[in-house]
């Protein structure tokens, strides 16, 4: 009966040995893999928030600019070809 508990032992040293310093670091202290996971998830959020947001909003302006300027240039194309010009509004 020594003889397995002493192997059994040497099973869980070993066991423990081939960890990373992370999964030790992580028996040691339970409640921070709570912590870490609670802080994460809005973290990475956070940073991928800053990564793409500008280049969500840089391509949205964009758009609008372009269907701004199809617009204007329509604008002006049925002025010039009508011939007709606006007319002040006086406030007699």
């Amino acid at each position: 009966m020594s003889k397995l508990r002493k192997r059994m032992d040497q099973r869980k040293k070993d066991r423990e040995a081939g960890r990373s310093w992370y999964e030790n670091w992580f028996n040691v202290t339970p409640w921070l893999t709570t912590l870490l996971s609670a802080l994460a998830g809005p973290l990475i959020m956070l940073i991928l928030g800053l990564i793409f947001v500008p280049c969500i909003l840089r391509y949205i302006l964009r758009f609008i600019r372009e269907r701004f300027d199809i617009a204007k240039l329509l604008i002006l194309t049925t002025e010039s070809r009508t011939g007709y010009k606006s007319v002040p509004i006086n406030e007699d």
